[in-house]
């Protein structure tokens, strides 16, 4: 199973806008049946549900493959709260 679709930029932030109308704090994680950071909008992603859910825990489960010290500073600068490299 190789599927690289990812949520779409405008739904994602429809998704974000509806929940902030609802205070909602919980935890918003990026994760799935495909690799996170291998979606060219998880950065941007990232800040979008930072502005709309500010007291949100925000995480991403990761395989680690795509992942350097460049890449991790800028997921926490982006809003990032937590990131769960799983290794099988």
């Amino acid at each position: 199973f190789d599927n690289k679709e990812f949520i779409k930029k405008n739904l994602h932030e429809k998704i974000c806008k509806e929940l902030s109308e609802y205070n909602y704090s919980g935890i918003i994680v990026y994760s799935g049946f495909n690799e996170p950071l291998l979606n060219k909008n998880i950065y941007e992603n990232i800040k979008v549900a930072r502005k709309f859910l500010p007291e949100s825990r925000i995480e991403i489960v990761t395989n680690g493959d795509a992942l350097n010290k460049k890449r991790l500073q800028k997921l926490f600068e982006s809003g990032l709260t937590l990131i769960h490299i799983s290794v099988w």
